[in-house]
């Protein structure tokens, strides 16, 4: 089974959490990909601190990490981490979408499971307010990325809340 986790950005710098996230130093040479949404992959931190410093919003919590995992026995071969890769992709597409702000993301393989981490401008890009992910639409956001993996093949996100999806956003992949 698939898991999510939320992080607020207070542990690292924003520069400093997209710098870990793309580094295959830190990862033993198994970053496997990288790449962001609405903003210069190569100046993401830049890119995103332009957009809260445009709003006046320099304060606070510089980003939201978010980590999706596999299990360890979800990937077998090559053709897994493909389809993981186009699992990431996706989900990317649907936070921009969803949240409207800037994101990084990154998948790791050096660890026994393959995951990917995802750093979230905490500053719209449309509007200047916060982004905001409290247990509603945590639980609303597990939904759709386990969409997003059952189309892929992979295991569904554990639920532990029972809720219907909003319908400001649908699957359209």
């Amino acid at each position: 089974m698939a898991t999510i986790t939320l992080y607020n950005g207070t542990n690292m710098t924003l520069t400093g959490m997209i710098d870990y996230i793309a580094s295959n130093k830190e990862h033993n040479n198994l970053v496997l990909d990288y790449y962001a949404k609405g903003a210069d992959p190569f100046r993401a931190a830049r890119d995103m601190l332009n957009v809260k410093k445009y709003y006046d919003k320099t304060g606070g919590n510089e980003y939201i990490q978010m980590v999706l995992s596999l299990e360890e026995a979800e990937v077998d071969d090559e053709e897994d981490i493909q389809r993981f890769n186009m699992v990431v992709r996706n989900v990317a597409d649907m936070l921009f979408d969803r949240y409207k702000c800037q994101i990084a993301y990154a998948v790791h393989g050096n660890t026994d499971n393959l995951h990917a981490h995802y750093v979230l401008n905490s500053v719209k890009y449309v509007d200047g307010y916060k982004l905001q992910i409290g247990p509603d639409e945590l639980c609303q956001l597990k939904d759709l990325v386990s969409g997003i993996l059952t189309l892929y093949g992979f295991k569904i996100i554990r639920r532990f809340k029972e809720h219907n999806v909003s319908p400001n956003y649908q699957l359209d992949l």
